[in-house]
């Protein structure tokens, strides 16, 4: 027996939770320790239906510290789901609770993501 949860609601879930640094892949840019770029993959519902269009979908994000300078959502094939990608910053020695869930116009698609984040004091 594996540990797979059983389904409590019909909308999609989180399948996978990434970090890096918050800047383009190969950028020179100098690095922030105060900003990370998160990348959230949720699959199943009916997050399959938006694969062809993921502009169709907002990435709704909070946080209780810091704020939000990018939110994106693309699609992700391999998981027949979207990856949402959200850049937060922080002030030095600040901790945040951060909250993601995807919504298409006025409906729901996902559970939502929540995830503490403290940066270097």
């Amino acid at each position: 027996a594996g540990l797979e949860m059983p389904r409590l609601a019909p909308n999609g879930r989180v399948v996978n939770t990434f970090e890096a640094p918050a800047r383009a892949l190969g950028s020179t840019e100098p690095l922030n320790p105060n900003a990370r770029r998160f990348l959230v993959d949720f699959a199943g519902g009916d997050l399959a239906y938006y694969l062809a269009d993921p502009k169709q979908v907002q990435a709704i994000v909070s946080t209780t510290h810091g704020r939000v300078t990018r939110a994106d959502i693309t699609a992700n094939p391999h998981i027949d789901g979207l990856r949402a990608m959200i850049d937060i910053v922080l002030n030095p020695g600040e901790t945040a609770d951060l909250r993601l869930f995807l919504r298409a116009a006025d409906r729901t698609l996902t559970e939502t993501w929540t995830y503490l984040w403290s940066t270097p004091i």
